[in-house]
């Protein structure tokens, strides 16, 4: 009995160490700052990262580039994403040659609907803890400072907004709303302690607050 005990003991643990093979790495949730900053510390790892399409691959195995980021993201197949879209990216690290470079290997390019997943902040939390909100989509409320006017520059319509002291935020398109306003502004947060304003905030979009 002892011999078929065994057999049926290794007969029912088979599946079990099939499928520990089978499970893929779970991706690593970075900030596109870390890739930059530490390339040889992803190399051989999956991650996960979000932000702003600024740059599309015409077909597959081209580049994807992302606002704020010099990195290029290769994919395996052509994204369904315009320029404006906020994504979600997973991908493989590589980093080789001579000099080592980082190459990303995209293997899913999610396009993420909306700003309900914004992170609503104060100025002062931003200014306290910058790094928290680095990369985040957030939404920030405040009273316009100043009368924004939109500049033109390679077709791209823009204009910036104050709101609060040390928070440098650009909008796209032409304003809609006028100084003394009070505005929501949604957008992803860049901070960079080398930069002359550390936080900058790209807005995807500004709504006037009714009073």
């Amino acid at each position: 009995m002892r011999p078929t005990l065994a057999i049926l003991l290794a007969f029912f643990a088979l599946p079990a160490m099939v499928h520990g093979d089978d499970k893929k790495e779970a991706a690593t949730k970075v900030q596109l700052a870390d890739l930059s900053r530490e390339p040889e510390k992803f190399a051989g790892r999956t991650v996960q990262f979000e932000g702003i399409v600024e740059e599309t691959p015409t077909r597959s195995g081209g580049v994807l580039r992302l606002e704020r980021s010099l990195l290029a993201i290769v994919c395996e197949s052509k994204p369904d994403v315009v320029t404006g879209d906020r994504v979600q990216v997973t991908a493989v690290c590589e980093y080789r040659g001579s000099p080592s470079k980082l190459k990303i290997l995209a293997t899913n390019v999610e396009r993420i609907i909306g700003n309900e997943s914004a992170i609503p902040v104060t100025a002062g939390e931003l200014r306290e803890e910058p790094r928290k909100f680095d990369g985040k989509l957030i939404v920030i409320e405040g009273v316009l400072r100043n009368s924004p006017e939109a500049i033109e520059f390679n077709g791209d319509v823009r204009y910036s907004v104050r709101i609060s002291a040390g928070v440098a935020i650009t909008c796209h398109g032409k304003p809609t709303a006028v100084r003394g306003d009070r505005i929501r502004v949604f957008g992803t947060l860049t901070y960079s302690d080398q930069a002359p304003t550390p936080l900058l905030l790209d807005a995807n979009a500004v709504e006037v607050v009714p009073r």
